[in-house]
């Protein structure tokens, strides 16, 4: 069967369509994915359905050209999404890691998709990925989910010492990253059908949002004959995702997050006149925090929304930077990491989920 040239035309038959995806031929399955898509052929979707199960992929490698069968699998996910196809989550699961924004928009509408979301949400790098699979998954928590999201807090505490009479205002803390993307065109899929390729938007107003919360997950997509999704996580600053954490935690408790106690980040100033004084503020500011936890863990376990037994063990993590700007020479100051609170394992990369 020839394909049509102009990949905007109409008309294959519902056998034409058959035979395309039957084919074997990636180029084929491409265009036939397309129009299934823009002519809203649901009747089509067991058989894309049907090929996405039999799909084994990898995670992309953005050092080589993108093979003619994942290509294809990309146009069959979209036609999926376009179709707004409900599939089970354990064919859905064959798109990822290959295809992570086309996974978890497409399990947002699957019925029974808490295993893999939770698998996903556990595993995953990807600050976005995390914040949306874990939006979905508070919309009816499974067990074993606020003690996930529980164990991975971290307190991170910012202390500048500065001299008595000293400057007591915190400066401005400097964040961002610069990064470089660009596409070059793979003229093996010039003569292919343009496919969306997608991305996870997590902005202040992202577009069609699908999984939603204090802090929305939406996607964008645009139409390409280059079959490479970008990087999903775009924005790779640190102060992006400060906040996820702690608002999944305030969604669940049906609260505010701006009157939410846990803070993931305290930066204070010291004024130093002795190693006790430094020791006071550090231990106030720290307890002031590892009670804002025990009493939000203490909520939880009344809710039932925390076993006893998945309680047991949580305690504040902390992370602390101490900035000594005071004058040499200067008294030493004593050590406070790991005097009340346990000390957290030093600063992920960048692209991980937030604490």
């Amino acid at each position: 069967m020839a394909l049509c040239a102009v990949w905007s035309c109409f008309g294959q038959t519902p056998e034409d369509l058959k035979r395309a995806l039957a084919s074997g031929q990636p180029r084929d399955i491409a265009g036939a994915a397309y129009n299934i898509a823009r002519e809203n052929r649901q009747e089509m979707v067991p058989r894309l359905a049907a090929l996405v199960a039999s799909f084994q992929g990898g995670p992309i490698d953005d050092r080589t050209p993108v093979p003619p069968e994942t290509a294809a699998m990309e146009a069959v996910a979209d036609a999926l999404i376009q179709l707004r196809a409900n599939l089970p989550s354990d064919t859905i699961m064959h798109l990822y890691p290959q295809f992570p924004v086309q996974t978890i928009i497409l399990l947002s509408r699957a019925p029974a998709n808490t295993a893999a979301l939770m698998d996903i949400f556990q595993r995953t790098r990807s600050r976005d990925l995390w914040l949306a699979a874990g939006n979905l998954l508070a919309v009816d928590p499974p067990p074993g989910f606020v003690r996930s999201l529980l164990s991975g807090v971290v307190a991170s505490f910012v202390f500048r010492v500065v001299p008595p009479q000293g400057d007591t205002e915190m400066p401005e803390s400097e964040g961002g990253c610069a990064s470089d993307f660009f596409m070059v065109p793979d003229e093996a899929f010039r003569d292919w059908p343009k496919a969306r390729m997608y991305r996870l938007g997590t902005g202040e107003h992202p577009a069609n949002i699908f999984a939603p919360g204090i802090h929305p997950v939406g996607f964008s997509y645009w139409e390409t004959t280059d079959y490479r999704d970008p990087w999903t996580d775009s924005d790779c600053s640190r102060g992006k995702s400060k906040y996820w954490r702690a608002g999944l935690l305030a969604g669940l408790q049906r609260k505010n997050p701006d009157d939410f106690p846990l803070e993931p980040e305290t930066e204070e100033t010291v004024p130093y006149s002795s190693p006790s004084s430094f020791e006071d503020s550090v231990r106030a500011a720290i307890q002031k925090q590892s009670w804002a936890f025990g009493d939000i863990v203490q909520t939880f376990l009344q809710s039932g929304a925390l076993s006893i037994e998945d309680s047991l063990g949580l305690n504040l993590r902390c992370r602390i930077e101490v900035q000594d700007v005071r004058s040499e020479p200067r008294e030493e100051l004593p050590k406070v990491e790991g005097k009340w609170c346990a000390a957290a394992p030093p600063k992920p990369a960048d692209l991980e989920p937030p604490e």
